[in-house]
């Protein structure tokens, strides 16, 4: 340990380390929980680079969802369909996982259905969706015990869209606060004297040794422990540049209020590349990144003309909200992908674990992860 460190603090925050997390969004903070429960005696230290998780956590559109039928189709075209089927599973069981831990009314959730749109000039796409709607509906009931998830919303015009000529609803998704999410995993692990959670202070790099790890601190701190897990996601590349993850930067702009606004539900568009709903009387719209897709991998928190003019042009084109409306915030997150949509819970070494690559379904699947790396940990 660094001796620009006082015997106070390395005592309270890092004398005889068994676990290290690396990263505070909803992997990291479950993981340290879960563990927490399993072995309520070991030291346990949670690290994050900025004082509020970055990546993707809290930097999302907040949809409690687990797949537009466009994306599960295209997903079954890349993919064994027990493996689509059981990834469907997972991200249901995640969403039953929150509300069984917090409560639908913590995390202000509202299971009022998730909406794919299809422009007027999308009629083929559209026939092909349909077409699949009794097929798909049998296959997650068979995985999941859903039943009609999927049908045509019949007043497709009810939101008031404009462009739009037809709608596929699926019943079981919504919408949450994820900043309720981490909020609730950090008030749970208040009562977990064994967990500390170390905000600003990002890991600059780690040495894996035959007897634990030890990690350099950006502040010039280093300290050690038996295990370390790395809940980075989209940053992981920094420690292991030939995993098969990669960042990739979604782009989300907020309108100003709007009034009689009713978008009630979760919004999707073009495989879930375009997503929206309301908050509050404003519009939130993300997405687009598929347009300009090699600027957009990148782990860069930034916003760019391309992808802004984009999300602008589709709101005003499709939902009701004229360019008079002000545009009042706009941020970026950044989610970890790879070339497959396998979430990567595993052990790389004796002492290393990661939980990464969560494919954009942080919301759904993240607290499972954090489940699953918990229980590497022997």
């Amino acid at each position: 340990m660094s001796r620009k460190i006082s015997y106070w603090e390395y005592q309270s925050y890092f004398e005889n380390l068994e676990v290290v997390i690396v990263g505070a969004g909803i992997v990291g903070i479950s993981t340290a929980y879960y563990l927490s429960l399993k072995y309520p005696n070991k030291r346990i230290l949670v690290v994050e680079s900025s004082g509020i998780p970055r990546g993707a956590s809290t930097r999302n559109a907040g949809f409690a969802c687990f797949g537009s039928i466009t994306e599960i189709m295209d997903d079954l075209e890349l993919m064994p369909e027990d493996f689509v089927m059981d990834l469907i599973q997972k991200r249901y069981l995640g969403l039953q996982n929150l509300q069984k831990e917090f409560g639908v009314d913590f995390l202000e959730m509202k299971m009022s259905g998730g909406y794919e749109l299809f422009t007027d000039d999308e009629e083929a796409i559209f026939q092909q969706a349909h077409s699949q709607i009794k097929i798909l509906n049998e296959k997650i009931y068979k995985q999941t015990g859903l039943t009609e998830v999927f049908e045509v919303e019949n007043e497709s015009q009810k939101f008031g869209f404009k462009r739009i000529k037809h709608v596929i609803k699926n019943n079981y998704e919504g919408v949450l606060n994820p900043m309720k999410i981490l909020q609730g995993y950090e008030l749970k692990l208040k009562d977990r004297p064994n967990v500390q959670i170390l905000k600003g202070m990002p890991v600059k790099d780690f040495e894996d040794h035959s007897n634990g790890v030890h990690l350099q601190l950006s502040n010039g701190w280093n300290i050690s422990t038996k295990d370390l897990i790395l809940a980075t996601n989209g940053f992981t590349k920094h420690f292991y540049p030939n995993l098969d993850i990669h960042p990739a930067r979604n782009q989300i702009i907020l309108t100003a209020p709007i009034k009689d606004l009713a978008l009630e539900g979760s919004f999707h568009y073009n495989k879930g590349y375009y997503y929206f709903r309301q908050v509050g009387q404003r519009v939130l719209l993300g997405g687009a990144r598929v347009i300009d897709q090699d600027r957009e991998q990148t782990e860069k928190f930034a916003l760019t003309d391309v992808i802004q003019d984009e999300l602008k042009s589709f709101l005003y084109q499709h939902i009701n909200v004229g360019p008079e409306t002000a545009i009042d915030m706009q941020w970026s997150g950044i989610m970890g992908l790879g070339a497959k949509k396998k979430p990567i819970v595993e052990r790389v070494s004796d002492h290393v674990i990661l939980a990464v690559r969560l494919g954009g379904m942080g919301i759904a699947i993240g607290s499972l992860i954090g489940q699953e790396a918990a229980n590497i940990i022997n």
